[in-house]
């Protein structure tokens, strides 16, 4: 029953093509949670003086809040959207916000646009993050 329970967790990650490889391998990597979060690296034994998200400092640092509920991510969500002319749109796991453009009623071409800016933009979020953490820059993500 395990492996079954498994085999129905399995996620594809509908690559895009025209993104840089690491934009997509960090996107499936977030997707399963095997990020470095601050959250992860506390499950690892890693002593972190704070868990708390490196943006807002309201809740835990997952990979789930980091690019789906944390404000910094959401107004990143709510640009794109209006770029693109959808309504806004929310996604409380990785997983549904790499499927948002599947939903978003746009035409095949826009939708895969609309993908590949997902995965750059989560991409930039995490980039920004680390920057935040390692280099003492306070800058939010553009």
């Amino acid at each position: 029953m395990a492996k079954e329970n498994e085999i129905a967790n399995i996620y594809a990650l509908n690559w895009c093509k025209w993104v840089p490889f690491k934009c997509n391998i960090h996107a499936w990597r977030a997707e399963m949670d095997r990020i470095s979060t601050k959250e992860a690296l506390g499950k690892r034994n890693i002593p972190m003086a704070n868990s708390m998200c490196s943006f807002c400092g309201t809740n835990v640092e997952t990979a789930n809040h980091i690019f789906t509920n944390c404000l910094v991510a959401m107004a990143i969500w709510d640009e794109i959207a209006r770029w693109f002319k959808v309504s806004p749109f929310s996604a409380s796991l990785v997983r549904d916000l790499l499927n948002i453009a599947k939903a978003s009623g746009l035409e095949d071409q826009k939708k895969d646009m609309m993908h590949g800016i997902i995965i750059i933009s989560c991409w930039g979020i995490w980039k920004a993050r680390n920057e935040k953490i390692f280099e003492g820059k306070d800058e939010k993500p553009k």
